[in-house]
Order: structure tokens, then sequence, then C-alpha cells
């Protein structure tokens, strides 16, 4: 019995992992990502469409999404070094929407009490899986024995 990981499997466990991380980016596009009591939950789709806007605010997380991209292709292309940077401060960046009402709040705007729903947690978990890939992947590349 093989204790592998899916990392371990080449080319196609590496492939195959990019392909989850951006299916879970894809899919908390459709999932709720933020409730606002009183008003309509916004989908990861609506935040994706809006949430530039928030950069006047001080509220930067919206800048993960382009870095995600950049990081996945770079993943792709086997360039691990530099995806793992992307995401790494695509991954600080997304965390930063833990406190982005009160980044809002400190330069004036008016925002709504919000809960976090299930489509940010999955954009989170593919913003961290990004990173998580690209290094884990950079490691094997630098030590893994050439037979």
């Amino acid at each position: 019995m093989s204790t592998r990981s899916v990392l371990d499997t080449g080319a196609l466990g590496r492939n195959a992992t990019l392909a989850a991380m951006l299916g879970l980016w894809v899919a908390a596009l459709f999932l709720p990502a933020i409730m606002v009591p009183g008003g309509p939950a916004l989908s990861g789709l609506d935040v994706l469409v809006r949430g530039w806007r928030a950069l006047d605010a001080g509220v930067y997380a919206w800048l993960a999404n382009p870095l995600f991209m950049a990081a996945w292709v770079s993943c792709w292309r086997r360039r691990y070094v530099l995806a793992g940077t992307l995401s790494g401060v695509g991954a600080v960046l997304a965390l930063t929407s833990f406190a982005a009402a009160g980044l809002a709040r400190s330069v004036g705007s008016a925002v709504p009490d919000v809960t976090l729903a299930a489509g940010f947690y999955l954009w989170l978990a593919a913003q961290l899986g990004i990173l998580a890939v690209a290094w884990i992947s950079e490691f094997r590349t630098r030590y893994t024995a050439k037979t």
C-alpha cells in the first residue's frame, strides 16, 4: 500500500490538484459569499464584479483574485517560486477579508455588519490551496533526488 500524496503522482497529480483549486475558486462564484442582515446574500460572482470598488475604502482583499489567477497560471507553467510568491501575497490579502469592515469604517465608509458565508470560505480555501501546491511542488522539484 502506497502512502504517496496526490502531488507525488507527477504531472497528472499536479494537474489534478491545480484543477481542484480552480474548481474551488469557480464553485465559490456561485455560492453565497457575504450575507448582509436584512439584505440579499451576495454570491462570489457579485463580490468579484463589485469588489474592486472597495479598494478606495482601504479593503484590498479583492486583489487576491487576479493574484490567484496569475499564481495558478504560473504553477501550471511550473514557475513554482513565482506562483508561491503571488499566491502568498494573494493569501495575505484574502485573509484581510476578516478585517474588511473595520478597515472600511476606519476611512469613513458606512459598512453594515456582514457575515462571511460558504462561498467566501471556498474562495479562501482555493487561495490557500494554490499556495500549498506551489510551495510543495517547488520543494519536490528542488529536493527530490533525480533518478
